[in-house]
């Protein structure tokens, strides 16, 4: 509703300035009258706005510098972000190999260490089964000597 007003006051206030301009256009004026302000906006009007225009341009160039200059900002910070992204990606990949690699190489000192255990027991054992044989040669051997020196002692008792 408000809108309907708003556009028939518009269009009566267009029909009126419409007819004022028709009704100024059509007096005669006299010859040694000037026909009226000089046609156009006045030269100051004018330089002012240029001086906008040269403004206008000269903040559209700088935001478009400063557009570009975000634009490349952010393109190098992405740039850093993806480098530091893949150097975080070959850490991962590096430490992953190094990992395994000290799996296999524990894997292979268990393998030793049991080997060298399985040698030294077996080692072991054979220098226990020396030391057994050398203890019953021992026992042989006092067995014999306890002989003899029964044999000689009811001798010399005699």
């Amino acid at each position: 509703m408000a809108t309907i007003r708003l556009d028939t006051v518009f269009l009566i206030t267009l029909l009126v300035v419409s007819g004022a301009l028709v009704a100024c256009g059509t007096q005669a004026h006299p010859a040694d009258h000037p026909s009226g302000p000089p046609k156009g906006p006045p030269p100051e009007m004018l330089r002012q706005a240029e001086q906008f225009e040269r403004r206008m341009m000269d903040h559209r160039r700088q935001m478009e510098r400063q557009r570009m200059d975000l634009n490349r900002m952010r393109d190098e910070m992405r740039g850093r972000a993806e480098r530091e992204r893949e150097r975080l990606q070959q850490a991962r990949k590096d430490l992953q190999e190094r990992e395994q690699r000290l799996k296999v190489k524990s894997s292979k000192l268990a393998t030793i260490e049991a080997d060298l255990r399985t040698a030294r027991s077996a080692d072991l054992e054979e220098k226990i089964t020396v030391l057994e044989d050398q203890v019953t040669q021992l026992e042989a051997l006092v067995a014999a000597l306890e002989q003899r020196a029964a044999t000689l002692m009811p001798e010399t008792s005699k």
